[in-house]
């Protein structure tokens, strides 16, 4: 989805609904994306940070390790010095310091600058640095509790973000191009204060997954409820694209939570 959304662009724009839908939004992968990222670091450190085996400061190394080398190469070496793709290499040492410091999401003129992607990585960092908070707030290892828990912590995060970022979209506009006073549709969609909630849905499966002799249901049906999650992705993503309308933001990103 991701391949065709960004190979073929506006031609799906006069197909039939249902193949428009399935390759006309690719941007859902950048969900995806986020929801992968909280199961696979739940997963690998939710026990380690738990029981300190494993630092938060090594754990930040880590993940820094694991990005920024290969981010800082392809910046340097193909959009700078290369140019390619045409027009997005930053032109002015304010530029080079936003990409170079990979805060892109938090300017929104400049998002799509250098590496053009790698606005997600942003949003990315931030998920890392709050993740081992989130996951010592959830704790524990009683499948119930940590639902119950992670519905609450959801609820209010979510809430909380929200209210954040409406305050930002209405505070005026000090530093030119910066996230405060941006738009709330734009605040919403590109920063962690919208963006929370995928990275949680991913951190629930994840222990889910870490805990699933204590749902033994889970496993007995897996196949069954594999299938039944495909069907309903595949119809989230056509009424996803039913929904694609001016204004029509807040649908969007209800539906790509889900």
């Amino acid at each position: 989805m991701v391949f065709f959304y960004h190979w073929l662009f506006d031609t799906p724009n006069t197909w039939a609904l249902v193949p428009r839908a399935f390759f006309s939004q690719g941007y859902l992968g950048v969900a995806v994306f986020f929801a992968l990222s909280g199961f696979l670091i739940t997963v690998r450190y939710s026990d380690d940070l738990r029981d300190h085996r494993v630092s938060t400061v090594r754990y930040l190394l880590k993940r820094f390790v694991r990005i920024y080398p290969v981010y800082f190469f392809v910046l340097t070496f193909f959009v700078v010095a290369l140019g390619r793709p045409i027009g997005f290499a930053p032109t002015t040492l304010y530029q080079g310091l936003i990409n170079y410091s990979m805060t892109q999401a938090l300017f929104p003129a400049l998002m799509l600058s250098g590496v053009s992607t790698a606005w997600t990585l942003t949003i990315e960092e931030m998920f890392y640095v709050a993740a081992p908070r989130l996951m010592l707030l959830l704790g524990g290892n009683a499948v119930k509790v940590y639902v119950r828990r992670m519905l609450t912590i959801a609820v209010l995060l979510s809430g909380t973000c929200l209210l954040v970022a409406l305050i930002l979209s209405i505070l005026p506009q000090v530093w030119p191009g910066f996230i405060l006073g941006a738009s709330l549709e734009f605040i919403v969609t590109n920063s962690i204060l919208g963006r929370l909630p995928d990275f949680l849905v991913g951190m629930l499966a994840g222990f889910l997954f870490l805990h699933r002799e204590q749902v033994p249901w889970l496993t007995r049906n897996a196949a069954r409820i594999a299938w039944m999650c495909t069907l309903g992705l595949a119809v989230t993503i056509i009424a996803t694209q039913a929904a694609e309308a001016p204004g029509a933001w807040i649908v969007n990103r209800i539906l790509s939570i889900v």
